[in-house]
């Protein structure tokens, strides 16, 4: 019984859209037993093997397709990404750029051939790659992405910022989790909205006010900012604040929480200068223990300050001058971004300020919090494993009956 080829091409396609590749297989390979150039059981046997991820299968029919039809675009297109696949990256670009000559908006192959430029390190290639996908798709989430990250890699941190915020706003919840976080209202904000968190933050900032030193409507920068939880603060007391983070992920939920105030990037381990800086108040809380030259970002954050720098951070017990390096979880956003710390000792961090600001104090009171010790000679009434302490460091003398400029060992609790 003779095979009506049509018939059966058109019977394959229909088991092929509806899933069933085997048994479109099975017809596709009688086809081509009979007529083992036609063009059109070539070309669809070979994207059923290519999206069965059947690589070389799918590579051996595209070989014989160009052959007969050497202007199949697609055809070059599907031989390259499976070349990409099996990881022969040099013969893939040669593909996407044969697919390129003859179809000039084919935005697949300008994206396959811009993630391997990207890996090979060919950033400004990359970057031109996903331009031309833009071009093409202007609402692509996938190449705005990739185009923040190449830009990224090249330092030109505003600019990937503003492809990272367009990939947001089109697929939110899937940008959130290539960022390597749970979504939670499209962001996942849980380590910074546990109770303890919460509490520990409330309680720093109560003390902090109570400190009584003013900072209405002074310029403000928030070092290491996190989500922003204590930017509120100075935002509250009409304050122009610059907020500073290194995660992307923070970065992104800053820009959103507050599209009013600067929000720029900084890394403490790979220091540049910060935007409008001088400022009139540095505050840096809960930052200086998860850097791992302390000494280092001190100078930085003096330069940065006009008036006064609020710094609180953990610290060790002892009467030595040491920095004690730790290792901390790089992997966690509320942890060392380079995964090394440190828990200076209180002397050391007291006499380097001096260095740096003519005048050093320390509140005689500690925040309403366990980690905040108030014996500093006995580290065995202290049953927390970490201990804080508060400093605060100014280039103007400030009469205040809270502050002292003696390195106290007795502090009290403020209530």
């Amino acid at each position: 019984m003779s095979m009506d080829i049509d018939k059966t091409i058109k019977l394959a396609v229909e088991y092929y859209q509806v899933g069933n590749m085997q048994q479109a297989e099975t017809l596709l390979k009688e086809i081509l037993e009979l007529q083992p150039n036609n063009i059109k059981a070539i070309k669809l046997i070979g994207i059923i093997y290519y999206q069965l991820k059947n690589y070389d299968s799918a590579i051996q029919y595209m070989k014989i397709l160009i052959n007969e039809n050497p202007n199949d675009a697609y055809a070059y297109f599907i031989h390259g990404h499976s070349m990409q696949e099996k990881g022969q990256l040099n013969e893939a670009i040669n593909y996407y750029q044969n697919c390129l000559q003859l179809n000039s908006n084919f935005a697949d192959a300008y994206y396959n051939l811009g993630t391997i430029f990207q890996d090979k390190g060919r950033d400004d290639e990359a970057i031109q790659c996903y331009q031309k996908v833009l071009q093409i798709n202007p609402n692509d989430p996938d190449a705005y992405y990739n185009l923040g990250c190449a830009l990224q890699e090249k330092g030109q941190l505003d600019e990937a910022m503003t492809y990272y915020q367009k990939a947001l706003q089109i697929n939110p919840n899937e940008i959130i989790k290539r960022l390597g976080f749970e979504v939670k209202d499209g962001y996942n904000v849980s380590l910074f909205h546990s109770n303890h968190y919460q509490m520990h933050n409330e309680r720093r900032l109560e003390h902090l006010a109570s400190l009584q030193i003013p900072v209405v409507g002074m310029t403000v920068v928030d070092i290491g900012a996190g989500i922003g939880d204590h930017s509120q603060y100075y935002i509250d007391r009409g304050c122009r604040v610059t907020i500073t983070e290194v995660r992307t992920e923070n970065l992104l939920y800053l820009r959103k929480k507050y599209p009013n105030q600067d929000v720029q990037y900084i890394d403490l381990e790979r220091l540049t200068p910060i935007k409008n800086s001088p400022f009139d108040i540095v505050h840096c809380y809960g930052v200086l223990y998860h850097v791992s030259n302390p000494e280092k970002v001190l100078k930085f954050l003096n330069s940065c300050c006009r008036r006064i720098l609020f710094l609180e951070t953990c610290v060790s017990f002892g009467d030595k001058k040491e920095i004690n390096p730790v290792k901390e979880n790089k992997l966690s956003p509320t942890q060392s971004f380079s995964g090394i710390g440190c828990r200076p000792t209180r002397i050391w961090l007291f006499e380097k300020l001096k260095e740096l600001f003519q005048y050093v104090y320390i509140p005689i009171t500690q925040p309403n919090h366990e980690e905040f010790p108030l014996d500093w000679t006995d580290p065995h009434k202290h049953q927390n494993a970490l201990c804080r302490s508060v400093f605060i460091a100014s280039h103007y003398e400030l009469n205040n009956e809270i502050l002292t400029q003696s390195l106290i060992h007795q502090q009290i609790r403020y209530e």
